[in-house]
């Protein structure tokens, strides 16, 4: 939680959802801050987010 905490605050990131997977298991699902932040809105583990240009990775 720490380390997920520091690097939101670090790089000005107003909500973040993760998933650790490990031999081929999910193990963790987490979200932390705020999906809309004006209309105070958390972010969970299934909260949906535009992926935008991080596609650009998978291609």
């Amino acid at each position: 939680d720490e380390f997920v905490e520091m690097r939101m605050k670090e790089w000005n990131v107003p909500g973040v959802a993760i998933a650790v997977v490990r031999d081929s298991q999910v193990v963790l699902t987490k979200g932390y801050g705020w999906a809309n932040v004006e209309g105070k809105q958390r972010v969970d583990a299934g909260t949906l987010f535009a992926i935008g240009s991080s596609s650009k990775a998978f291609t």
